[in-house]
């Protein structure tokens, strides 16, 4: 009797989609490098990095070249109360792209999945202007955690 064949195919596979992840995350990294306004901000890349990217959801938006015109990342949670809510980590979009409606676009989309996994608010933070800007264009409002002990953008949902 013959063994299963399909592990190998399956450890080949997982290989790829790990190798295609790894890739991806880059292109990501990239991409944030060339466009985030460090300057307006208090973090450096690697804050920007580890706080923006890893374990987080990405909603991105590609051109009809494939390559990144933005993307917004984020994570649901649940707060102290076993509130489900949606974290919002890094809104950002290519220069020339910038205006387009691009970021409109991806927060609808992430807002959409927020309200279908049963959050109740979206929370985010603003380092730079423009991000608080935007924030307080979809109906964000400054609140304060007596947790943690800052303050931070939230979004009720319906």
């Amino acid at each position: 009797m013959k063994g299963f064949e399909g592990f190998p195919i399956r450890k080949k596979e997982q290989k790829e989609a790990e190798e295609n992840e790894e890739e991806l995350y880059q292109e990501r990294e990239e991409f944030l490098k060339e466009n985030y306004p460090l300057g307006d901000s208090d973090y450096d890349v690697e804050d920007i990095l580890n706080n923006s990217l890893d374990g987080k959801e990405v909603m991105e938006k590609r051109d009809h070249s494939g390559d990144i015109e933005g993307f917004l990342t984020y994570s649901m949670a649940e707060d102290h109360e076993n509130v489900s809510y949606c974290s919002l980590g890094i809104a950002l979009t290519r220069e020339e792209s910038r205006g387009e409606g691009v970021m409109n676009e991806l927060f609808k989309d992430v807002k959409d999945v927020a309200k279908k996994e049963g959050c109740e608010y979206i929370v985010g933070i603003a380092d730079t202007l423009g991000g608080e800007e935007f924030l307080f264009s979809k109906g964000f409002f400054v609140d304060f955690d007596k947790i943690t002990n800052r303050s931070y953008y939230r979004l009720d949902l319906e």
